[in-house]
This record gives structure tokens, C-alpha cells and sequence, in this order.
């Protein structure tokens, strides 16, 4: 049976920083964007921040194991539109940190499939974090036969595709010159 942890991370808060331009404080959002402009510095001290809040959340559950798959959940505080994957810098905070608490063994890919972005809703901003871990075929098939299937599926259409053409080409040449055209054998 495999496991299934569901880790609620609430959005650390952030002191107002000084715009450089205009000298008034302007407010910091809880999210790390990556389209954002905000001063490296500002990014390093939300980026800790994050992580130290999910090592906070994540302490006292038992370790993964094996491979996991991660999903996040993201709420924020106003409906808008917004690209979920642009805050990819935020659970990367939030993966480190798990490290970091031990409940991942490690955040490469031979361990973690994801974090996949998913918009959770409108309310406190916060990120819920699905942790599943995978079972050994799952795991299998993301490590070597995910590519495999994939490319057989994409040659079989090609392939499709390609006597679709030829039959086309057969159809014209012959309504054109009055013959079949020669076969060319490879």
C-alpha cells in the first residue's frame, strides 16, 4: 500500500521593502515568482523563509522511501488570473525544506516526480502539498518506459500519417499521369 501525505504550508509574511526609484515602502507578495523583479537579497530571504516554514510543517513525519509524486495545491488571496508554473521558485523552496525536515531523502529526480502546479482556489495564501508515494511500477514506468511508450505512440502516428500521404501522393500522381507511380524500396 503506498502512502499519502497531504502538507498544508501557509505563506510566511513579509516585511514592506523600500522601492528604489520612488522611496515609498511597497508591499512584498508571499509568493516567490520568477517573473518577478524583486532584489536578489528580497529573493534569498522569502526563498529561506519558505523553507524553513515547510521543514517546520514536514517535522515529525516519517520518511519517503522510495519515489514520490508531489502536486501543489495554490491558494491565493484574490481570484485573477495567474500561471501557476511562474511560481515554481516557491516549491522549490518548500521541496528543499522537506529535505531539509527528512521527510525526502532527496529532491532529484531519482526521488521526486514534480511538483506538478495546480491553482487551489481563492483563501488564505498558502500551498497544499500531495505527497503519494509511487509504487514500484509507477516508478518504473517514470524512470525508463514513460519515454518509451511516448515515443512509440508518436512513431505510430507518424507512421499513420505517413501511409495517409502516400495514398494521397498515389491518388494524385495517378489522377495526374494516368499510371501508378514506381515503388521506391529503401
Amino acid at each position: 500500500m503506498t502512502r499519502h501525505v497531504t502538507i498544508d504550508i501557509p505563506a510566511p509574511t513579509f516585511q514592506p521593502v523600500k522601492d528604489r526609484k520612488t522611496g515609498r515602502l511597497k508591499p512584498v507578495g508571499p509568493f516567490i515568482n520568477s517573473n518577478s523583479r524583486d532584489h536578489r537579497h528580497q529573493v534569498a530571504k522569502m526563498t529561506k523563509a519558505w523553507r524553513e516554514t515547510a521543514a517546520q510543517r514536514a517535522t515529525g513525519i516519517p520518511t519517503f522511501e522510495g519515489r514520490v509524486h508531489i502536486v501543489a495545491h495554490i491558494y491565493k488571496p484574490r481570484a485573477g488570473r495567474y500561471d501557476t508554473n511562474n511560481l515554481a521558485p516557491t516549491t522549490k523552496a518548500i521541496v528543499d525544506g522537506l529535505v531539509d525536515a527528512g521527510l525526502l531523502l532527496d529532491d532529484s529526480t531519482k526521488f521526486v516526480v514534480g511538483p506538478d502546479h495546480r491553482h487551489g482556489g481563492v483563501g488564505n495564501a498558502e500551498i497544499v502539498l500531495e505527497i503519494r508515494e509511487l509504487t514500484e511500477e509507477e516508478s518504473m514506468s517514470n524512470e525508463t518506459g514513460q519515454d518509451l511508450i511516448f515515443w512509440s505512440v508518436e512513431v505510430a502516428a507518424l507512421e499513420g500519417r505517413l501511409e495517409q500521404a502516400r495514398a494521397e501522393y498515389n491518388a494524385a500522381y495517378e489522377s495526374h499521369y494516368g499510371a501508378k507511380p514506381t515503388e521506391v524500396t529503401e
